[in-house]
């Protein structure tokens, strides 16, 4: 009864204090707003005719132009009498005081600035008497209703404060001091001031916002303790002290990116908010202010004092829900948000202030496993994105962190297998997919990433206990395996088996690096070089006739080729390709859909493992290079084999040239290799086939696309293509070598001297198809020039087809998205014929791009860079050639200026043109003279 009367004198006081009553120059008789009432729930009135409806839009909006009623009406609507007055409902009653309050809002807006000094102060004393003051109870007053009262009061605020609003502050501070309602209210005024200058209010001149943001600091000593004191005293037991302790919280949510982190600690908002954290009501703000506070970045000084929550990590942990039953509502969001405090502690603060000896490490590492261990598959993301970069933190291995290495990587074995979103939830696990995903495809996207995230933690802690790891992926493998056999079919055992494969692979991925390291080498170096010897040997073993078996062994035996470098391992090479060569070999004609998909991913990995064992071969490989060529020849030879499969193979014998010890064995292999594959260039069907535009175009079947291409011009594609293929991996997978005979993948550009070096320095380069090259350079210029002239617009070709050739390249460059399905067959071949000519053109230019590494023949460099061959070139052309060709020439010119003077004429003739075509597109887009003034140029001189 005290607190009572003591507050309604309080009340009273504040009234006397603030002039309670509206100004009397706006206290009118409100007989004259019925209408207006009328006009707003016509408007409100879903039942009426729409001629009734557009004759109270006019009223309202006479009302609005009317600078003698507008204020006026708009208090009296906007006060809660007026449902008394009316007799209305509550819903109606809410809609016309809204109305109330736009047009006011309205007013203030639109008439400020020509409102005198008196009625500026009196909507001031409005905005802090009637408008605050003259309300329902905040439990009964609709939300709507309090944000319109604190835009309304923000907008004066924004016109008036601090210049000619000094008291604000220290008003609405002593005006919270009233009762709850009053004290949410100036809350909400706080929240939307700081809303709009931070971020919200895009109107706010610039000026204007830096003034109301100093004012806001300037603010903060008086605010940050008054805030402090309503979260301390915040109560959840009834409906007011609830909505003051949400209103505080949502202000500290948008003043936190201005407050300091030494105020944030002064004033203990972090112990604060932990408490809160354990009201249910209140803990989804809360949560949302400490994860704001540990984002915070800046001087590693200024925020210290952030890490006093590491100890505390585990009682955060703690405050984990437990889901039972059907998932949903607070609890899941609850559970995400307290996540994101979590990481955000790692990610922000654990690592900037990173030390193995960092105090409440422990602690944080405890509570973040217990976190990884969550049902929720985003929560395990967040968690794993935590330890990614913990784990690549230096001397991690050395740091209280090691003790979680095991249990983390026996997570990582229950995660790695995909989940599958079922209707029927039966666990936890189940439950959150069905509240996390709403269908299989946003599943399967998401579990992509997460899964290349795990792998990855798996080999960072394989590198640091690679014994360990080795042997918990091989376990994880042999149960796989065991149940695989048991069940082949079951979809099931194949995607654990598949799971257990890529586990199994990234912790040979980990361990690897540490074998190889010899400077200290590891300790036990020679157990894991033996023990991957022995998983290399158990890879080998599995015979089980499935296709799925066969592209896993294939993933685990790419990725311990290093183990044959040592010694004890080289015997098993033989046995890895005879595996290799009879997955290449595997039959291409299964008997359903799901198996040929298979087939083609087993032969495709086949190859592109046999590239890479030949780009980067083990050192036992040189012994039996003859092996693999007659077995590569053997493949090749065998009919129905795919164009793919001849590609990838031909890369990888000319790529395994790059082993042999010197240049000449190099020299005599790539010339007996290529001797067969460059043979076609002289047969009698390729010699046809480029003899002209005409023949090109009969020949490949560019004529016409109304029925399917014919065996022979499947045959000739095939021929252009591997020939050209051919000439391409010549000079793209054969590696330069240095005066020392030894292989130079990337030389630097300093040293790009030309063949055997130069007189101005530099150690220059030995290609080892350098004599080839001259031999099949002829032949690529013939197709460089015949493809050049074919997709010129005035070819003599005129068939409507090869012009809508043209027409399909631009428009499938400007269609992002390409639909394979919706496509009929013509427009399939079509779109392949675009695709084979691009490729051929993209190949020529890149064989041509060879020739200038090879400066000691000039005149063939000046032969490729014919400038009549460039102007004939459309403008996307002209670009892939100045790209590929050009641009080499100028990079790859010799620096002997004896070798460098029959190119000059070619340099100055291409500089001519090149300057000649940009001026003209430039004459093109700036045909006012007066830009030329721009440049320094005289009207009269725009050619010049």
């Amino acid at each position: 009864i005290i607190y009572d009367l003591f507050s309604i004198v309080v009340f009273l006081w504040v009234a006397l204090l603030l002039d309670y009553r509206a100004p009397k120059s706006m206290q009118q008789d409100t007989t004259p707003f019925l209408p207006v009432a009328q006009a707003v729930l016509t408007m409100q009135n879903l039942g009426v005719s729409s001629g009734e409806r557009r004759a109270a839009t006019e009223y309202l909006e006479n009302i609005k132009s009317s600078s003698k009623d507008c204020e006026a009406a708009a208090l009296w609507l906007s006060s809660p009498s007026i449902t008394q007055i009316l007799g209305l409902d509550a819903k109606l009653a809410g809609a016309l005081r809204l109305s109330g309050l736009n047009l006011l809002e309205h007013c203030v807006k639109t008439r400020w600035n020509v409102y005198g000094a008196e009625q500026k102060e009196n909507m001031k004393k409005l905005a802090l008497g009637q408008l605050l003051m003259d309300t329902l109870p905040i439990e009964n007053e609709p939300v709507f209703i309090q944000q319109k009262i604190g835009s309304l009061v923000v907008e004066m605020v924004k016109r008036e404060w601090p210049q000619q609003w000094p008291s604000l502050i220290g008003s609405l501070i002593s005006l919270s001091a009233v009762d709850e309602t009053r004290c949410t209210l100036v809350l909400i005024v706080f929240q939307v001031l700081i809303e709009d200058v931070t971020e919200f209010d895009e109107r706010l001149p610039v000026e204007r916002r830096r003034e109301l943001r100093m004012a806001i600091n300037a603010c903060l000593p008086t605010l940050l303790p008054a805030l402090h004191s309503f979260l301390a005293a915040g109560r959840t037991d009834s409906p007011r002290a609830k909505a003051v302790l949400l209103a505080g919280l949502k202000v500290l949510i948008a003043l936190l990116p201005l407050v300091p982190v030494s105020s944030i600690l002064e004033h203990q908002f972090i112990d604060r908010l932990g408490l809160l954290l354990t009201d249910v009501t209140v803990r989804g703000p809360a949560c949302d202010c400490l994860a704001l506070i540990f984002d915070r970045k800046g001087p590693k000084d200024e925020r210290d004092g952030l890490l006093c929550i590491l100890p505390q990590s585990e009682r955060l942990v703690a405050l984990m829900p437990v889901v039972e039953g059907r998932v949903g509502g607070d609890d899941a969001e609850f559970a995400k948000k307290l996540a994101t405090v979590l990481v955000n502690i790692g990610l922000v603060q654990v690592v900037a202030f990173w030390s193995p000896k960092l105090a409440g490490l422990e602690q944080y590492a405890r509570a973040l496993l217990q976190l990884t261990r969550h049902p929720s598959l985003p929560i395990v993301h967040n968690c794993m994105t935590v330890w990614d970069h913990l784990l690549r933190c230096d001397g991690a291995h050395k740091s209280p962190l090691l003790a979680f290495f095991e249990p983390l990587l026996t997570l990582c074995v229950e995660r790695v297998r995909k989940p599958v979103l079922v209707a029927v939830p039966s666990d936890a696990a189940s439950e959150h997919l069905r509240f996390d995903f709403t269908s299989k495809r946003e599943l399967n996207d998401f579990f992509s990433i997460f899964r290349n995230q795990l792998l990855t933690i798996v080999r960072l802690i394989s590198r640091a206990m690679p014994v360990a790891s080795i042997g918990l992926g091989v376990q994880f493998f042999v149960a796989a395996l065991q149940q695989l056999q048991a069940a082949p079919d079951a979809s099931v055992a194949r995607q654990l088996f598949e799971s257990a494969t890529v586990f199994m692979q990234s912790t040979f991925e980990g361990s690897l690096p540490v074998v190889a390291a010899h400077d200290p080498p590891h300790p036990d170096r020679a157990a894991i070089i033996g023990q991957l010897g022995k998983c290399l040997e158990g890879v080998l073993s599995v015979a089980l006739p499935l296709k799925l078996v066969m592209g896993c062994k294939l993933r685990l035996l790419e990725a311990l080729m290093p183990v044959l470098d040592h010694a004890d391992h080289a015997k098993y090479l033989l046995a890895v390709l005879e595996f290799l060569f009879s997955c290449i070999d595997l039959d291409e004609r299964p008997s359903d859909a799901a198996s040929a998909r298979e087939g083609v991913a087993v032969r495709r990995a086949a190859g592109e493992m046999l590239v890479l064992a030949c780009r980067r071969p083990p050192r036992c490989m040189l012994d039996h290079l003859n092996t693999v060529v007659a077995k590569a020849t053997q493949s090749m030879a065998r009919s129905g084999i795919a164009d793919s499969m001849r590609r990838l193979i031909l890369e990888a014998l000319i790529s395994a040239g790059n082993s042999m010890p010197t240049l000449a064995a190099h020299q005599d292999y790539l010339g007996q290799l290529l001797n067969e594959h460059l043979a076609p260039l002289l047969s009698p069907a390729y010699t046809a086939l480029v003899q002209s535009e005409t023949s090109f175009v009969m020949g490949l079947g560019l004529f016409s696309f109304t029925q399917p291409p014919s065996a022979d011009v499947v045959a000739l594609r095939s021929l252009l293509q591997n020939v050209t293929y051919t000439c391409n991996f010549l000079v793209k997978r054969t590696d330069p070598r240095n005066a020392a005979n030894a292989t130079v993948t990337e030389p630097s550009i300093t040293r790009r001297s030309g063949l055997g070096g130069c007189a101005a320095g530099g150690d220059g380069y030995f290609h080892a198809y350098a004599r080839i090259f001259h031999e099949i350079l002829p032949y690529i210029l013939g197709l460089t020039g015949l493809l050049h002239r074919l997709w010129l617009p005035g070819t003599p070709m005129s068939d409507v087809r090869v012009r809508d050739l043209r027409a399909c390249e631009i428009a499938g460059l400007l269609n992002e998205e390409h639909d394979a399905d919706s496509m009929s067959a013509q427009d399939k071949e079509v779109d392949g014929a675009i695709m084979l000519l691009s490729f051929l053109r993209d190949s020529c230019y890149t064989v041509l791009a060879a020739a200038f590494r090879l400066t000691s023949d000039t005149s063939l460099c000046a032969s490729v860079l014919m400038v009549d061959q460039m102007s004939q070139l459309q403008l996307r052309h002209q670009r892939l050639f100045f790209k590929h060709v050009v641009a080499n020439a100028l990079l790859y010119a010799p620096r002997d200026m004896n070798q460098f003077a029959p190119l000059i004429p070619t340099f100055a003739s291409l500089y001519s043109y090149f300057c000649g075509l940009l001026v003209s597109v430039w004459q093109l887009q700036a045909t006012d003279t007066s830009l030329l003034t721009v440049f320094g140029a005289e009207a009269g001189a725009g050619a010049g």
